[in-house]
């Protein structure tokens, strides 16, 4: 079986990158996490156990994300990008700020994915429904396929998105999701750290529910980046 590419893009404390390591480890090459701040990074390690060995194949970085994308010269192409960003450039209104939804940005993005396989997770957080509007639309206008699912009790939205061949996120997403919180959710997979407690989200599990035609019908929505035309009420 092909083992693919990760990268995690805001390590933080280093929470997602070791859930990474520790649950999807045999379908990675490469693990690497890259965060501008060394002092949080070191609170990950002191507090939540984080740890990376770059002699292997998951490594921790201290680096500008930005930057980062720009000179990544690592072996092969990125399969699976999961960005969680801030900027110090504060934009109160919106998490990711505007100047990591920008093209410059996206390009650099583009152009470490790999062409044909590929999946973007993307962390944003939008305090009005019009910046939301305004975030869904500006990723419509990136990725061929997208979809999104909204944080319970919080202003989180996720995207998952891709320009590659993609199964139907109508139909696949909302399995997805579900069986990613509820391994996230497991402390048995963590050697007993309990991420449910630390991550506040053992609630989502309850919130992912199915109607027929395996469509979620709460938490989970799928955006459609289609020319199709829309029909018009009758």
């Amino acid at each position: 079986q092909a083992k693919h590419n990760f990268l995690v893009l805001g390590t933080g404390c280093g929470l997602l990158s070791m859930f990474i390591n520790k649950t999807m480890h045999p379908m990675f090459a490469r693990l690497n996490t890259v965060d501008i701040d060394e002092e949080m990074v070191s609170v990950g390690k002191e507090y939540f156990g984080f740890s990376a060995d770059s002699t292997k194949n998951f490594r921790s970085e201290i680096a500008d994300a930005r930057e980062y994308l720009k000179s990544y010269e690592l072996p092969g192409k990125v399969n699976a990008l999961f960005i969680d960003l801030s900027s110090q450039e504060f934009d109160e209104t919106q998490i990711p700020p505007k100047v990591l939804l920008s093209d410059e940005f996206f390009e650099s993005i583009n152009r470490v994915l790999d062409p044909d396989h590929h999946v973007v997770c993307y962390n944003s957080l939008a305090y009005t429904k019009s910046t939301m509007h305004e975030i869904n639309k500006y990723m419509n206008t990136k990725f061929k396929h997208v979809s999104y699912m909204r944080v319970e009790e919080s202003q989180n939205v996720i995207y998952v998105m891709s320009n590659s061949h993609a199964p139907n996120l109508t139909k696949t997403s909302e399995k997805t999701v579900k069986y990613f919180v509820k391994t996230f959710c497991d402390p048995l997979n963590a050697d007993g750290f309990n991420w449910a407690h630390e991550m506040k989200i053992a609630h989502f599990l309850d919130g992912i529910k199915y109607n027929e035609g395996n469509k979620a019908q709460v938490e989970v929505e799928v955006v459609e980046n289609s020319d199709a035309k829309k029909k018009k009420p009758k």
